[in-house]
Formats: structure tokens, C-alpha cells, sequence
């Protein structure tokens, strides 16, 4: 730790943070699609990577519109 905070986070306490399998997690680092540290034959993750990781597969909702519009156009 330095200054009190957690330098490194585990691909298991990662898993654990965000609701997923370790197998999920560790298959996205292996295939190259979520940033994390290889060091010393071991997956590891900043705090701003955990970060990314969750903005990287945050999926927003669609605008709603107001009144009888809908969103493909057609009228009803």
C-alpha cells in the first residue's frame, strides 16, 4: 500500500467488486480487452483501470422523448 491506498487490486477482488466470474475477468485480460498490469506472471489492476473496466461496459439508456413521439418515427 502506499499512503494508505491500494496500489494493485486482484483479478479476484475485482471480480468480487463488479458482480462477475473471476473465469469472466481473467478471459477478458488473456483476449487483450480490458487494460490491466502483467507483472510477474500475475493479472493485476489500478484503481483507474477497475474504473475503466466498469465505464467499458457501462451501457446508457436511451433518451426518452415527450409526448406521443416515438422513437423509430412512425406514427401511431
Amino acid at each position: 500500500m502506499v499512503s494508505g491506498h491500494t496500489l494493485y487490486y486482484t483479478v479476484g477482488q475485482v471480480s468480487a467488486m463488479d458482480g462477475v466470474s473471476y473465469r469472466w475477468l481473467a478471459d477478458r485480460c488473456r483476449a487483450g480487452e480490458v487494460g490491466h498490469v502483467y507483472m510477474a506472471r500475475q493479472r493485476k489492476f489500478t484503481a483507474a483501470q477497475v474504473e475503466k473496466v466498469l465505464q467499458q461496459y457501462t451501457v446508457e439508456g436511451a433518451d426518452r422523448r415527450s409526448g406521443s413521439e416515438r422513437v423509430d418515427g412512425a406514427d401511431e
